[in-house]
């Protein structure tokens, strides 16, 4: 299909394509009959392109619409008997749903597709449907049954060698472990799916790897590494165009600022997050920048704001049954009503918040709730509960930030860059041994140049010799010659010095002869002197 050759370059190109795919089909299925074979080939075409333009549709934020396109794919795609297609549309269905929040539809397709690859022994398509039903059972709190989806999931995409399905499992089961409180266990999975996204250049994956370990590093109070973590993670997701990932690393950023109390720098932050997350229909995700934005105004001091967006938060998170998200609701409306000295409503929704976060069993919301029943109890005069609360936040607090878990944090990230330098080593050790080889191989070949040119200088002095023998004997010819001619010229330059001397002498005679009449003629200037007396008489 046209639309498949142009997504990747020109999406828009693509989206055209598919749409007049989608009407020709529309046309040419009223003209056969459902019995004829041509009929499955146009509507099998005609399915895969209402499929595509539904993740159009999905990716330009229209979620209604392409759940529609999805919806009437499912249709076609069941209406033809195409079993080994049907569960890529429930799939695609039950995300729109998890976008809403709608989680038990979601789950609903997400099971029927596992169900259909499970009989057509599609393994690589169970391990993508398996990994989408972990993450909703962690979502709803049932922590147990995801990890073992998660880990069913993972065992899969290693078995098919999917590398990306291998690594996007061991990120989420890091994401698990750190809900739960097991930092090393968190690190290990993160640091092993962020080695996976490398060997992949997956720009996604990293910036989601880096994002997730700014977090953990956040939870630790490393504030300067979390930093560096998000901003990484905001610039390869600004360079991909990821606009999910701009918007969640804006929401991460927007976080540490409110931990080091740069309250407008997060409410910025917070704000753009908000915008992109609505725009995407994403319930889940404008949950969390709504909870944001009250942290922000509690900071502030504005406890009315901050109430109103908690609450509206609160109300996406119960439509979703985000059991996280409705903890963390429930434990900061209940501090703002404690500014308000309203206890009783304030210990009513902690408590709440508390059997909440021990259901689910997330260590982190039982110590903040824990450390606030501790702080109601204390100041309505009740020790003996205050007590024991205390004593739960302490062991949660130090089950969390305990200097094993430090170490482990650090050991494991030492341990990393340790493996990745090595890697770098072992390729740059490899590299060393080319050239060494090539080297060589340069020094074998100069060698074995050089022994050609002795051969041939060999042969050349040999030639020398016999050329020498013939000239020799020339030699000998032409040095009696040059004797008799040495001997002449002997003679010649006698004679020639002789005349020289006669000529000498000659000159010399002449010479004397000269000075003799010169002395007997008056100077000039005597003459001048002569003549001026003259002229004077």
């Amino acid at each position: 299909m046209l639309g498949d050759l142009q997504y990747n370059e020109h999406p828009d190109t693509a989206c055209f394509f598919w749409r007049e795919a989608i009407k020709h089909a529309e046309n040419s299925l009223k003209k056969y009959n459902k019995k004829e074979r041509i009929y499955k080939s146009i509507s099998s075409v005609y399915a895969s392109a209402l499929n595509n333009v539904g993740y159009i549709e999905q990716n330009n934020g229209n979620v209604n619409l392409a759940r529609e396109y999805y919806q009437k794919s499912y249709e076609v795609r069941k209406d033809i008997d195409e079993n080994d297609k049907i569960d890529e549309s429930l799939i695609n269905l039950g995300f729109t749903f998890q976008l809403e929040g709608n989680y038990e539809k979601a789950l609903s397709n997400y099971s029927m597709a596992l169900a259909i690859q499970e009989k057509e022994g599609a393994l690589e398509d169970q391990g993508i449907s398996l990994g989408n039903i972990a993450w909703l059972l962690q979502t709803k709190g049932n922590i147990h049954d995801a990890l073992i989806a998660y880990e069913r999931a993972l065992a899969i995409t290693k078995q098919t060698k999917n590398k990306s399905g291998c690594a996007l499992n061991l990120n989420n089961i890091g994401f698990l472990y750190q809900s739960i409180g097991n930092i090393a266990k968190s690190i290990e999975y993160y640091q092993a799916a962020l080695k996976e996204y490398e060997l992949l250049n997956d720009k996604k994956g990293i910036s989601l790897c880096l994002s997730n370990l700014g977090n953990l590093y956040q939870s630790q109070n490393d504030f300067e590494a979390a930093f560096e973590y998000y901003t990484k993670s905001l610039m390869i997701r600004k360079q991909a165009n990821d606009f999910f990932g701009i918007a969640d690393c804006y929401n991460n950023l927007a976080g540490l600022y409110n931990f080091r109390n740069i309250t407008d720098s997060a409410i910025y932050f917070q704000k753009e997050a908000l915008k992109i997350y609505e725009s995407l229909n994403d319930q889940r995700r404008i949950s969390f920048a709504l909870y944001n934005l009250g942290v922000s105004y509690y900071n502030l001091g504005n406890f009315e704001l901050s109430d109103k967006f908690y609450k509206n938060s609160l109300s996406i998170r119960e439509k979703i049954d985000d059991k996280s998200g409705m903890t963390q609701c429930y434990l900061k409306i209940a501090e703002i009503l404690m500014k308000r000295k309203d206890y009783l409503l304030a210990e009513s929704l902690t408590y709440k918040g508390f059997l909440l976060a021990k259901k689910i069993g997330y260590p982190e919301k039982i110590c903040s709730a824990s450390r606030q029943l501790y702080k109601i109890n204390l100041v309505k005069g009740n020790a003996k509960n205050a007590l024991t609360y205390f004593e739960i936040y302490i062991q949660m607090r130090d089950s969390m930030n305990n200097e094993s878990t430090r170490k482990a944090s650090i050991k494991s990230q030492l341990k990393y860059e340790y493996e990745k330098q090595a890697a770098a080593d072992s390729v740059a050790h490899a590299k060393e041994r080319e050239v060494k080889n090539a080297e060589l191989a340069k020094q074998s070949a100069e060698i074995k140049a050089k022994k050609n040119q002795q051969y041939a200088l060999f042969g050349g002095l040999g030639l020398v010799m016999i050329f020498a023998g013939f000239m020799f004997n020339r030699f000998k010819v032409t040095q009696k010659q040059k004797t008799i001619i040495e001997n002449q010229k002997l003679v010649v330059e006698s004679q020639k010095h002789l005349v020289e001397e006669k000529q000498k002498e000659i000159l010399d005679s002449i010479h004397y002869a000269r000075r003799i009449q010169m002395a007997q003629i008056p100077s000039e200037k005597r003459v001048a002197n002569i003549l001026n007396k003259l002229y004077e008489n």
